[in-house]
Parts: C-alpha cells; structure tokens; sequence
C-alpha cells in the first residue's frame, strides 16, 4: 500500500498543499471552519499521519521532552514521571521515559539519541559522572534541569527533596519523646540518596549521644526469619527502641519480622520508614513514615524545564523541597 502524503491529503480537500501544512501546524488564521473540516476529515480518511521532524522544523519545537531516569522500574519512579508527564501534558508536551540503569555510558547515549531527534529540552536524574552529559548538552543549546540532586557547578538548574533534614527531624522528634535504644535496618550507605538519609538519622543520634546497632542489607540478601533473628539479638525490652528502616523495599520484610513484637509495639518498640505511602497505613499498627515529595518533586522540575525552553537567558535556579513526617501508630 502506497504511503499517503500531503499531496493526496491536499487533493481530496481540495485545498493546496500549503494550506494543509498550515491545517497541521495549528495556523488557522484567515482560514475557514469548512476547510479546517475538509482537511480534518481528509486526514482522517487516508490516515495521513504529519512528518514529526518537518513540523518540528517548521515550528522550531518538536513538543518532546526526555527524561532520563536512573532506574524506572519502582514505585518512586512512577510518582516522578507522573508530576513530569502532568506538567508537560498541560503545556502541550510529551514525553520520553529512558532508563539509564545507573549507568554513565548509557546515560550519554540516550542523550545522543534524544538530542538528534531534536527534543526541546531534558530532565535528567544523573549518574555520579553527569558532568560530560552537562558540557555535551551545553555545547548543543539545550535546556536541561537536573532533579533528585544537588550539583555543586552552580551553572546548572536542579531539585531535589531535603532528604537529610527530614530524617533528621523524625530522629530527633524521636529521641525528645523517650526513645533510648536505635536500630537502622537497610541498604548499604554507597549512594547520595542513602548517605543523606543515613548521616540525617545517625547524625542526630550522635548530636544527643545516642549509640546505635546497624544491620546490612539488600534486596532479596536476606529472609524475613534472618532480620527476625538479628532483631531478637538487638532488640532491648528494658529500654524503648526506634527502628528505622530507610529503605522503601525492605521495610514490609521488617515489618514482617516485627511481627512476635506485635505487643511491644509502639510502646517498647517503634518502627519508622521512608515513603511506601500506598501501604503503610493499612496495618492494624499503621507505619510512621518520612514522605519525600517525589510527585512534587516531578511536577516541579518539568515547570522548571518549560519555563527554560520558553526563556532560554534564565538564570541558574536550584529548589530544595521538605519532607512531611508522616507519624501513625509504629512509633507514639
């Protein structure tokens, strides 16, 4: 089957060439409701689908957004994309997810691969060697705001959540109401997001001399029975003890293992984690949570990116957003 081109779309509207090109770039000036719905009905007809790259020449916008994200595969991914994908739908844009799975080479070939398709502008959750993806993006022109970090070359636009802070807080609320006895249970501190909420937790412990008991994990290392096993060895019934839990997919298997302390808690025993809002308040003993802002956080970022395609001379900008402490049943 022959493609169908504007020409034939042209020919069946009885309208020329050049008035459907304005019909698909949305210049209707001068043209009236009959033609606009001659060539609607036209292109509905053939199925005549416009060349995204001509009218993106035509109009100097392709109406593209990518946004490159370093894992897209949890629950706080798809929080982000969707305060990325609301802002841009209200604008007119869409959106391109791509996955970069941690990974510095394969961060700069998405952004070779975005950049020659000539997208509008980028959202990037950089890798830890995001500066030659900068300079790359610099040289071509394009807008690009940085979310999920704080970048130390003040040339660049970002924001993220104020992960430190707001643990900080929780721990410290903690330890004003009576906790004596800390327990963190969770990934190992390697990357900037665990650091942060690592050192808010441990750091307002320290600044009151609290000790604390640590125990290593991740994903699927270890079973419910063995977090069990290592709590039954740390937990002190003399004393009330916080266990907090930094990471959103080990908390259920710690609540879990909670589960021969039922009683203690929130008494002897409270159990804090970060986000896991689609759950946490569903257990009888419902769990107190620090909530970071991720859908905020998305929405923010791409209003950012937008208002930097629309002016290009902005100055650098950079956005800290608080987390909400979030305190059900686990923990007072």
């Amino acid at each position: 089957m022959p493609k169908v081109t504007i020409i034939d779309v042209a020919k069946l509207s009885n309208v020329s060439t050049a008035t459907v090109s304005n019909y698909i770039n949305g210049r209707f000036e001068k043209m009236s409701e009959s033609t606009k719905l001659a060539i609607k009905k036209a292109i509905e007809n053939t199925g005549y689908v416009p060349n995204a790259q001509a009218q993106a020449m035509v109009k100097k916008s392709s109406g593209i957004i990518a946004v490159l994200i370093l894992d897209n595969t949890n629950a706080w991914a798809a929080q982000m994309t969707n305060g990325i994908e609301d802002a841009a739908l209200e604008a007119g844009y869409q959106t391109i997810i791509c996955n970069s799975r941690f990974d510095p080479t394969l961060e700069a070939d998405w952004v070779e691969k975005m950049l020659s398709i000539g997208i509008d502008g980028l959202l990037i959750q950089p890798t830890n060697q995001f500066r030659a993806v900068d300079r790359r993006i610099a040289k071509v022109g394009k807008p690009v705001v940085y979310f999920d970090c704080d970048l130390l070359n003040f040339n660049t636009t970002w924001i993220k959540s104020n992960l430190y802070d707001g643990v900080y807080s929780a721990a410290t609320h903690c330890i004003e109401t009576g906790y004596e006895q800390f327990l963190i249970i969770g990934g190992a501190p390697t990357i900037r997001t665990r650091i942060e909420r690592e050192y808010g937790f441990t750091d307002a412990l320290e600044a009151s001399n609290k000790p604390y008991e640590r125990l290593t994990i991740e994903q699927g290392s270890l079973s419910v029975s063995e977090i069990s096993q290592w709590l039954n060895n740390h937990i002190l019934l003399s004393k009330k003890n916080l266990i907090f839990v930094p990471n959103q997919w080990a908390l259920k298997s710690v609540h879990s293992a909670l589960y021969s302390y039922e009683t203690a808690i929130p008494k002897q025993i409270g159990l804090l984690g970060f986000n896991n809002t689609d759950w946490t308040d569903l257990p009888a003993k419902s769990i107190s949570t620090i909530v970071e802002p991720v859908y905020e956080e998305g929405y923010t970022a791409c209003k950012m990116l937008l208002e930097k395609i629309k002016n290009p001379s902005l100055e650098s900008e950079h956005k800290l957003l608080t987390c909400k402490l979030n305190w059900l049943k686990s923990t007072f």
